[in-house]
């Protein structure tokens, strides 16, 4: 039996931004015990839009009135400062926690911080944990007993179209000069376009979407794993495909589904299946919930 093989890795392409709402149109509701219901797509047009980086939007609340989340534009193009009341919002930090302030006229600064754990799942959507305000106390983003979801999550604009996010190009080279589409500013032979899809850096020769280690063993049963490693991000979803020969097909997902990166550099995912004379696998990156 010939060991399994790994395939070259496979990354989904980018596309645009809306400005419409991005929350589901009927999980749209987190809760405040001393409030009540507070709506996060009152309209499409006024609602909540999750980004790769910032929220922006509006919430409402029949009792606490409009909470404003962020313009979507942040100071440094990338996240919001949260020192003054002209760069204020909340920030998606990296592995989706929900950090920074919301103001409402009614109720004042509410504050998304580690105490509440706030959070957004990068796979499913879901948010969870608690932001705090003095003058409403906490609320609640979801639970067992209801949930709060985007169905997607915008990439930000790219002013300049080259299918780069403006806010990724910023906090990866200081600004929209260097890294182009079509371009490799750092000629590793990956393209900008393939660094931004990986989140790996576009300016460092020596960091790219690559396995670095593979194992393969047999078990007890007979069956066949197969562990991988790869250079991953936190910001980012994979998957793990696999096909038994090299012709032109649809490929097959080795059973892990979707799932999110590692919180370090790096993550390993095993998959077991039957004894097979030959299997190739690929790993796949793609942008959390991209539109």
């Amino acid at each position: 039996m010939k060991p399994f093989v790994t395939l070259a890795l496979c990354l989904t392409a980018a596309g645009g931004l809306s400005a419409q709402s991005t929350i589901n149109s009927t999980q749209k509701l987190a809760w405040a015990a001393n409030t009540g219901w507070l709506n996060l797509r009152s309209s499409p047009e006024d609602g909540v839009v999750v980004g790769n980086y910032v929220f922006s939007g509006y919430v409402y609340g029949a009792n606490t009135g409009w909470l404003h989340l962020g313009t979507g534009t942040p100071q440094d193009h990338v996240r919001y400062g949260n020192t003054d009341s002209a760069d204020f919002g909340v920030n998606v930090m990296s592995g989706g926690l929900l950090r920074g302030l919301a103001y409402g006229a009614n109720i004042g600064w509410v504050s998304f911080e580690t105490v509440g754990d706030p959070r957004l799942n990068l796979a499913t959507g879901a948010m969870s944990g608690y932001a705090y305000g003095a003058n409403i106390g906490w609320i609640n983003l979801g639970d067992l007993s209801f949930q709060l979801i985007t169905d997607t999550i915008q990439p930000g604009a790219d002013t300049d179209q080259d299918q780069l996010a403006d806010a990724w190009e910023y906090q990866r080279a200081g600004g929209l000069t260097l890294l182009a589409n079509p371009g490799d500013a750092d000629g590793d032979g990956v393209s900008d376009l393939n660094e931004y899809l990986a989140d790996t850096q576009p300016l460092a020769a020596i960091d790219a979407f690559t396995v670095g280690q593979t194992q393969f063993t047999k078990t007890q049963t007979g069956d066949v794993q197969f562990t991988l490693t790869w250079r991953s991000s936190p910001d980012r979803l994979y998957a793990i495909e696999y096909r038994d020969d090299l012709a032109p097909g649809p490929w097959t997902d080795s059973g892990l589904g979707i799932f999110a990166g590692g919180t370090g550099t790096n993550t390993t995912r095993t998959v077991t299946g039957p004894p097979t004379a030959r299997r190739f696998y690929r790993t796949r990156v793609q942008l959390p919930l991209h539109p």
